[in-house]
């Protein structure tokens, strides 16, 4: 397959947050939502991403998602044409193409990416690795209190 026989993937950032070599590091998925884990490879950030009332996600290598990268930078996109939604609906018995208007997410990884489709938007929020946290914060040995 060559580069001009790829889909057109059209998508727009979710949110502002880039990051240049991030890494899906977790999934957890139960029926009320999914959360996808990812860490910055070159820093200390790390972010979790829910996504309430997940209809469906799919992980896969990167090198299997060629289509999804350099569109729209950011490190959780929405995407609104060309993407795993519209292959699903190429299949005859996929009936949610005519009775659900979810909406498709992608986050990338260095080695994993993972497709959503979810109801809503997702929630992100950041976290620092203990390597960042100030010293008093950090160690995992239990803190004395003055009397």
């Amino acid at each position: 397959m060559t580069t001009s026989d790829r889909p057109h993937i059209t998508a727009v950032a979710v949110t502002p947050l880039t990051c240049r070599l991030a890494e899906v590091v977790g999934v957890n998925y139960d029926l009320d939502s999914l959360q996808v884990e990812v860490q910055d490879l070159e820093g200390e950030a790390r972010w979790q991403i829910t996504f309430p009332g997940v209809e469906g996600f799919r992980v896969l290598d990167e090198g299997d998602l060629g289509e999804f990268w350099g569109h729209v930078p950011g490190l959780v996109i929405e995407v609104t044409a060309g993407g795993w939604w519209e292959q699903e609906c190429s299949r005859g018995g996929f009936t949610a193409q005519w009775t659900k208007k979810v909406r498709e997410y992608f986050v990338s990884g260095q080695n994993a990416c993972v497709s959503v489709f979810s109801w809503r938007e997702p929630n992100i929020s950041t976290e620092l690795l203990a390597t960042q946290l100030p010293a008093e914060l950090s160690d995992s040995a239990p803190q004395e209190i003055p009397e």
